[in-house]
């Protein structure tokens, strides 16, 4: 080994993507190469579809990635209503964030958590042209999922990445945003649609995707093959949920708050697990990231958001293995380098 060289043991990577086989893809990417239609073709078509089919939604727009669908849905919101104040929790993703700061500028307020425990803010329900951006955060449903009680219909922008699959994200409010990244169960390189109900919505949409977002055509013809492998991927998540549940250490899990336990409208769609410790130090995260690459989510904008910043510091997140036995190894290693 070279002087000053310093040997460090290969970390285990956090995301997994599932892919489908070449040869499942290799007719369909020949055929696209030769098209040279590369873009928002028959395939995105075809995933619009198949996906307005499982969210029973009338209107579906695949996107480049779900930041850009977001962005899609706030522009045309903004458009066609006089939205006044914009409400959004803090504890979301940073891009969202982004462009929630750069089109509402001065109205947009970024919320605290309830308490360290809730992971969708619950807002007032008001009539005042407020804009309400909650998050489905690890695809629970917790906000605004009955509009039959209220009069008017509030404007409601819902972050369901995390929800691809559940059928009660059907294209609620003014629409909602589903996304295919490499950390979610079905990914399509990178992507994201649009869901809603809302003609003009979609047609806002749609009329400006050509500028802000198209999908190439191998990612929205990978999407479409791997949609099939949906019900699969959600079985082997929920199956390492409860490995996890069994042979973590003590250490880890005995004040773990489990995301998708207790919900029975959760329906997880990530390729990492999630999971928050109430007792998590930087030692401890120390020690585990020596073997197992560390992400924490959903760092605060706002320091005055406590609740928001105490998930963001407790949380760990732990990838998805093939078989029990994997499971079990990895949590072999984070109880032998706690002792």
């Amino acid at each position: 080994m070279p002087v000053g060289s310093k040997k460090t043991m290969k970390q285990i990577q956090i995301v997994n993507p599932i892919l489908p086989k070449w040869k499942e893809l290799e007719n369909d990417f020949k055929e696209i190469v030769e098209s040279k239609q590369l873009t928002t073709n028959k395939w995105t078509e075809r995933c619009e579809k198949k996906i307005a089919k499982i969210h029973r939604c009338k209107y579906v727009l695949l996107t480049s990635s779900a930041t850009q669908a977001f962005m899609l849905l706030c522009m045309a919101a903004d458009s066609l209503y006089e939205i006044k104040k914009v409400k959004m929790q803090d504890f979301t993703w940073k891009s969202v964030k982004d462009i929630a700061q750069m089109l509402f500028k001065e109205r947009l307020e970024l919320k605290d958590l309830p308490t360290a425990t809730v992971w969708s803010s619950i807002f007032p329900v008001t009539n005042d042209n407020t804009l309400i951006i909650p998050t489905m955060s690890f695809g629970k449903l917790h906000v605004y999922e009955d509009y039959s009680m209220y009069k008017f219909k509030p404007l409601v922008i819902y972050d369901s990445t995390h929800c691809f699959g559940n059928p009660k994200c059907n294209g609620r409010g003014l629409g909602e945003i589903i996304s295919f990244s490499p950390s979610k169960i079905i990914i399509a390189c990178e992507g994201g649609a649009v869901l809603t109900n809302n003609k003009e919505i979609y047609n806002f949409c749609k009329e400006n995707r050509r500028y802000h977002g198209r999908i190439p055509e191998l990612c929205a013809n990978l999407l479409y093959h791997n949609i099939n492998s949906y019900k699969n991927r959600r079985k082997l998540i929920l199956n390492n949920l409860k490995w996890y549940k069994k042979y973590l250490p003590m250490q880890i899990k005995e004040k773990i708050l489990w995301y998708f336990y207790g919900s029975r409208n959760s329906i997880p769609d990530n390729n990492t697990l999630s999971f928050m410790n109430r007792k998590l130090t930087k030692s401890i995260i120390r020690k585990i990231e020596k073997f197992m690459q560390i992400r924490q989510r959903y760092e605060p904008a706002d320091i005055n958001n406590k609740n928001c910043d105490f998930v963001y510091k407790h949380s760990l997140e732990f990838p998805v293995m093939e078989t029990e036995q994997e499971v079990r190894k990895l949590c072999n290693k984070i109880n032998r380098c706690l002792k």
